[in-house]
C-alpha cells in the first residue's frame, strides 16, 4: 500500500533510525534505500534546514512529541521542492515505532509566495494613494483659505454694477463651501480607513453616543433635532473606539444633513439581538429618505449622491460600509422617499 502512495513513506525504530523507505521515496531522491540510510529525509533537506530539522527531530524522539516542518526537499534532478514532513509515533507488533511522511506542498507554497507579494504590492499602493489623498486635501486648504479671504475682501470692498451681484457672490460663496467640505471628507476618510484594524476594545455604546452628539451640538440645536438613544437591550459593545465613533457620526450627521424641510428631524438610535443572538443598531430618521435597489444590502460607492442640492462628497455612508464589513458585519438600509430612511448595523454575521 505504501509502495503504491505518490508520497515519500517511512518508518523508524523508537531511537529514531529510518529502517524502511517506500518506492516513490526512492523514485523522488534517486536513491536506492541503502544509500538513503537511517537518517536519509534529513540529508535530503536543503543544507540551511538540516541543523534545525534534526533538532527538531531529537526532540521528539526525546518526548514522543509528534514532528511536523515544513522543509526543501532536493529531488533526483537537483531541484528542492517544498514538503510538509510528519512523524507519529504508533505502536505495531514490533513495538514502539516512528510513522512518517513528506508530502510536496511546492506548487501550493510558491504560489501562495506569490499572492503574499502581490498583496504586499497592493498595500503598499493604497497606503501611497491614502498618503497622496491626504497630503494633496491637507496641501488644497491652504489655497483655499487664500480664496476665501481674497473673496471676502471682494465682497466688503467692490461693488458690481450687475442686478444679478447678489446671486453670483452666494454661488461663489456656497462653491467655496463645498470645496471646504469636500477636502475635510477626503482627510477624514483616509483617517477612518487607516484605521480599520484598531484594537477591539469593550465600549459603551450611550458614552461614545453621548460623545459623538457633543461633537454634532451645534447642528443639532440648529435643526431643533430631536434625538432618542436606547442602548437597553446590549448597552455595551466590543469593537474598535475609532470605528464605532466613525459609525456613529457618519449616521447620524447624515440623519441631521438630510432632514426633511418641512419638519424637523427625529432620529431613533437603539440597540438590540438578532434571533441568532448578534448586536444590532439601528438608526431612523424623518428625513429626505432615497431610492435604493430591491436589496436589504445595496452596495454603496463613494461620491455617489442622490441629494446634490446638499453639501458632501457622498463618501460618509461608504465609508460606515466599509469599516462594518471589514470586521465581518453588514449593513442593511430601508427607505422611502420623502418619509425616511432605517440603517441597521449588523456587526458581526452569524
Amino acid at each position: 500500500m505504501a509502495d503504491s502512495i505518490p508520497e515519500l513513506i517511512w518508518t523508524a525504530t523508537a531511537e529514531g533510525f529510518v529502517d524502511y523507505y517506500n518506492q516513490y521515496s526512492e523514485e523522488y531522491s534517486g536513491l536506492p534505500s541503502k544509500d538513503l540510510g537511517p537518517t536519509g529525509w534529513i540529508n535530503l533537506l536543503h543544507a540551511s534546514e538540516q541543523a534545525n530539522a534534526a533538532r527538531r527531530w531529537v526532540h521528539s524522539i526525546a518526548t514522543g512529541e509528534s514532528y511536523e516542518g515544513l522543509f526543501r526537499m532536493r529531488r533526483h534532478d537537483g531541484r528542492y521542492r517544498w514538503h510538509i514532513i510528519r512523524a507519529r509515533q504508533l505502536t505495531d507488533a514490533r513495538g514502539l515505532r516512528w510513522f512518517g511522511a513528506c508530502t510536496d506542498v511546492d506548487d501550493q507554497h510558491r504560489l501562495r509566495e506569490v499572492l503574499q507579494t502581490q498583496y504586499d504590492e497592493l498595500a503598499r499602493t493604497n497606503r501611497d494613494l491614502d498618503t497622496f489623498v491626504y497630503t494633496a486635501s491637507h496641501d488644497l486648504k491652504q489655497p483655499l483659505f487664500n480664496l476665501r479671504g481674497l473673496f471676502d475682501e471682494l465682497r466688503r470692498s467692490a461693488s458690481f454694477d450687475d442686478p444679478q451681484e447678489s446671486q453670483i457672490l452666494t454661488m461663489v460663496d456656497e462653491a467655496l463651501r463645498q470645496l471646504d467640505l469636500t477636502l475635510q471628507d477626503l482627510a477624514a476618510t483616509v483617517q477612518d480607513q487607516r484605521g480599520l484594524s484598531a484594537p477591539t476594545e469593550s465600549l459603551d455604546l450611550r458614552s461614545v453616543a453621548d460623545e459623538v452628539l457633543l461633537g454634532l451640538r451645534a447642528q443639532v440645536l440648529e435643526s431643533q433635532a430631536e434625538i432618542e438613544l436606547n442602548f437597553k437591550a446590549v448597552p455595551t459593545l466590543t469593537y474598535g473606539r475609532a470605528n464605532l465613533r466613525s459609525v456613529l457620526h457618519n449616521l447620524l450627521s447624515n440623519a441631521l444633513k438630510f432632514a426633511h424641510p418641512d419638519r424637523p428631524p427625529h432620529i431613533q438610535v437603539q440597540s438590540s439581538l438578532s434571533a441568532t443572538n448578534q448586536p444590532i443598531l439601528t438608526v431612523q430618521d424623518n428625513g429626505l429618505g432615497m431610492e435604493l435597489p430591491d436589496t436589504p444590502t445595496p452596495v454603496f460607492q463613494p461620491f455617489t449622491r442622490q441629494h446634490p442640492h446638499v453639501a458632501g462628497a457622498g463618501v460618509g455612508i461608504y465609508l460606515v460600509q466599509r469599516i462594518i464589513t471589514s470586521r465581518g458585519g453588514r449593513l442593511e438600509v430601508a427607505s422611502t422617499v420623502n418619509e425616511g430612511t432605517t440603517f441597521s448595523v449588523y456587526w458581526f454575521d452569524a
